[in-house]
């Protein structure tokens, strides 16, 4: 339950990883094992023969030990290769995105950097960037913004730029699964002056993230049956916005006034 803590771990708790205690963690996956677990069974409607009853709500339990032929069966599961092991039961793939290089340049500086720094401005891009010179952590962040007028230019056209972005989140999902667990997210979203690109997480492999983005972008193949299901997601949005709290929706308001030409 709740522990004291110094002062200064008050803001990060117990979250924040101090000691790499490698004969902790040893310790710790020692007690994985067939033989060394607890099963629970939740039912609604199975009619047990209840013998204990818990004092808060009053729900009905009971506990028993594990029957033995269970058991066995556990234990030989437990013990199987890959060669005796059912085909549907295996690990999962391999993980592109997790990162294999944390490792940080860092430069000492005078005074960390209030602002980006302009790194390319012509007719095609506006590059801005900065480094992290102050946590020294092996993390970024990209923004990309892709300004086209088109994207909100009529009520269409914005329905459109909605329903393009959504059925490219859906394409990535299974890639933003394994992005997310190895420690990297984005985002892709239409606004007045075009579509927004975000990438966040790990350094190392954040551009293998971001051109997965791009490319679904450019080679979007729209399945018939996904698109009904995104298609319906978006008609439901639409119809629910009316019923948001007044302080989200002026939000949009004002974001339609400043753009508005």
């Amino acid at each position: 339950m709740q522990k004291p803590l110094p002062r200064d771990w008050l803001l990060s708790g117990t979250s924040v990883l101090r000691k790499f205690d490698p004969e902790a963690i040893t310790k710790a996956l020692s007690y994985v094992r067939p033989d060394n677990y607890r099963l629970t069974l939740v039912s609604q409607t199975f009619p047990g023969d209840w013998n204990q009853k818990e004092k808060w709500y009053g729900t009905e339990y009971r506990v028993e030990v594990i029957p033995s032929d269970f058991q066995a069966a556990v234990c030989e599961a437990a013990s199987t290769t890959s060669k005796t092991r059912i085909p549907a039961l295996h690990l999962p793939h391999r993980n592109e995105f997790i990162p294999t290089n944390l490792s940080v340049e860092k430069k000492e500086v005078a005074e960390p950097a209030k602002a980006p720094r302009l790194i390319r401005n012509d007719e095609a891009v506006r590059a801005w960037w900065k480094k992290d010179d102050r946590f020294w952590v092996p993390k970024g962040n990209v923004s990309i913004t892709l300004r086209s007028p088109l994207a909100k230019a009529t009520p269409e056209t914005a329905v459109k730029a909605n329903l393009y972005c959504e059925l490219v989140r859906d394409a990535l999902e299974e890639y933003s699964y394994d992005a997310e667990i190895a420690g990297l997210d984005f985002q892709l979203a239409s606004y007045s002056m075009g579509i927004d690109i975000e990438v966040g997480g790990y350094s190392d492999k954040m551009a293998v993230l971001l051109e997965k983005v791009l490319v679904s972008m450019r080679d979007l193949e729209v399945k018939e049956d996904r698109f009904k299901i995104i298609k319906e997601r978006v008609l439901r949005g639409l119809r629910n916005w009316d019923f948001q709290q007044p302080y989200r929706q002026v939000g949009d308001f004002t974001r339609w006034l400043g753009s508005e030409k």
